[in-house]
């Protein structure tokens, strides 16, 4: 049997590491739309709790470091197209 107690208190927290994609986009200095492409097209390191994405910092780092190259374009956003009327328009200008 292990010596491990269960009592016992983790030396660290398992998730101090781990942090959401806008605060990983903060200090890639990048936007939150990168961080998701990079996750669903070229394999970024994540866990899903909750509905919610997560990073480990380090591993996150170490996928970087590896000379990671993404083969999969991100998909092209075009903005929707707002339909107005002349006198919506009248009333802005």
């Amino acid at each position: 049997m292990s010596d491990y107690n269960l009592n016992q208190t983790p030396q660290q927290p398992v998730f101090s590491n781990y942090v959401t994609g806008k605060s990983l986009a903060k200090m890639l200095n990048t936007s939150t739309w990168t961080i998701q492409n990079l996750r669903k097209n070229c394999g970024m390191p994540y866990i899903k709790l909750g509905g919610r994405f997560y990073y480990d910092v380090s591993e996150v780092d170490t996928w970087f470091r590896s000379n990671v190259h993404c083969d999969k374009p991100a998909p092209l956003y075009s903005p929707p197209v707002l339909q107005h009327s002349n006198k919506a328009m009248a009333k802005i200008y």
